[in-house]
């Protein structure tokens, strides 16, 4: 790609999900230099997927849907990338969802071309340096200095680390309010169809199929499911540990299987893994597509800021992307 007059810029954007992914991408495509931080060792946040040799989950978002022409088109040209493919409508969803192929993490690689990201740097503060910033991780690292600096984390992440910078945060942490979810992956042997009929309860909230069983290296469970628990039990149940939630959203499943007639179904299934997201879905957002702070240059985004869904993470990034765009 060949750098134009705003190379001279240099942005770091903290955070790998869609909402970071999409405001680097569209930032580096207007040849703005762009370094991308996350604390974990992919691309994907909450569009998640975990890989064995036996089987995947997209143990995250589910599914996709757009509502909006942009989204709507954003989507469409990953599918011309090859990176997702359409499915039925997803839970509580009436149009045509989305999935990452071959697994959800896969949907944003295209955007993820030609940027400089640094994975497995978890920023624990940031400082200031005359008009520039610098981002220290929890290793001590120090990446910077940057003419502005994003922030695409969860809300209590975001603020968090503003208190750490002792930055004051522009919102307080009751304006925008994030619930958990735990999560069951699960693997079977052979075939359950009495899966397809377990319906949300005052404990599961989704249950749907873990991933592409057609997908390349797709495994070699006949199944994978994905559990999500409600918001409610997952808060009830915020700080137990993987094995503890493990055997009682089990049990749970079990008993809806034996309702519907499929008592000869014995737990536990090949496989059985958790996951907590800790700020898995956005109750109350902030009401804005995001923030910004023109005389520090410092930016706050994320799904958060309008709603829980990948179009509200996208929009943000993509807005803040703008912002930046229309002050350099």
């Amino acid at each position: 790609m060949a750098e134009n007059n705003r190379s001279v810029s240099r942005i770091a954007v903290i955070g790998a999900g869609i909402s970071g992914l999409t405001c680097a991408r569209l930032l580096r495509d207007q040849g703005l230099r762009v370094t991308v931080l996350d604390k974990s060792g992919d691309i994907g946040g909450r569009l998640a997927t975990r890989r064995t040799d036996e089987g995947s989950w997209n143990h995250g978002a589910p599914s996709m849907d757009a509502r909006g022409g942009a989204f709507s088109d954003f989507l469409e040209n990953l599918q011309a990338a090859g990176s997702v493919r359409r499915c039925a409508p997803g839970e509580g969803q009436e149009a045509l969802s989305w999935q990452g192929w071959p697994d959800m993490r896969e949907t944003l690689r295209p955007l993820q071309t030609d940027l400089d990201v640094i994975f497995r740097a978890e920023v624990n503060r940031i400082l200031r340096q005359g008009e520039c910033w610098l981002a220290e991780t929890t290793s001590g690292d120090i990446h910077g200095p940057f003419e502005s600096l994003l922030l695409t984390l969860p809300a209590p992440q975001t603020h968090a680390l503003l208190a750490r910078s002792e930055i004051a945060a522009p919102w307080q942490p009751d304006d925008v309010v994030m619930s958990p979810c735990w999560s069951l992956l699960l693997g079977f042997e052979t075939a359950v169809p009495g899966l397809h009929q377990v319906g949300p309860d005052n404990v599961l909230g989704v249950v749907v199929p873990g991933g592409a069983v057609s997908a390349p290296d797709a495994g070699t469970f006949a199944e994978t499911w994905v559990v999500h628990a409600t918001d409610a039990w997952s808060l009830a149940h915020l700080e137990c540990s993987r094995e503890a939630v493990i055997p009682l959203l089990l049990s749970e499943l079990n008993q809806q299987l034996a309702a519907i007639s499929y008592p000869e179904f014995q737990l536990p299934p090949a496989y059985a893994a958790a996951h907590r997201w800790r700020y898995a879905r956005t109750v109350r957002p902030l009401g804005s597509s995001h923030i910004w702070l023109e005389e520090e240059r410092l930016g706050i985004g994320g799904d958060w800021c309008l709603g829980a869904r990948a179009e509200d993470a996208f929009v943000s990034g993509r807005a803040l992307a703008q912002e930046v765009l229309a002050r350099s």
